[in-house]
């Protein structure tokens, strides 16, 4: 016979301290709650795999360039501060190195050669993350 052990839901658990962590998590909700892919966003159709055809500056990305990213590394800050875990701090640390390093500049390289002035202008007036 196997014995299955209960536990109480961590999310019952959660005080009225924890509002960091709830504002950090309730964030990736909101910046990350664009459309699938293949659906019209601002004005744009974005089929995956295939180049981007416009600079969506509105909604989110009024206040990052990023928000996706931004959402994620404050999902595992989040995570890391409501379950008191260094490793979730660490691991958001190390998003922010490797996508800034790895996927940012490219990205951004790329939207510069692909769109120019425009771009650069988007990119002086907009933050990288926030």
């Amino acid at each position: 016979m196997v014995r299955l052990t209960i536990k109480q839901s961590p999310i019952s658990t959660i005080s009225s301290d924890s509002w960091w962590s709830s504002c950090t998590c309730m964030t990736p909700t909101y910046t990350g709650r664009g459309k699938l892919p293949g659906e019209n966003v601002g004005g744009a159709s974005i089929p995956t795999g295939q180049p981007t055809d416009y600079i969506i500056a509105g909604g989110p990305y009024r206040f990052s360039r990023n928000p996706i990213y931004l959402g994620m590394v404050l999902l595992q800050i989040g995570v890391g501060d409501w379950s008191n875990s260094l490793g979730f701090i660490g691991l958001a640390a190390l998003s922010v190195v490797l996508l800034n390093w790895g996927v940012i500049s490219r990205e951004e390289r790329y939207l510069a050669r692909k769109f120019g002035q425009p771009y650069l202008a988007y990119k002086e007036r907009v933050r990288r993350w926030c």
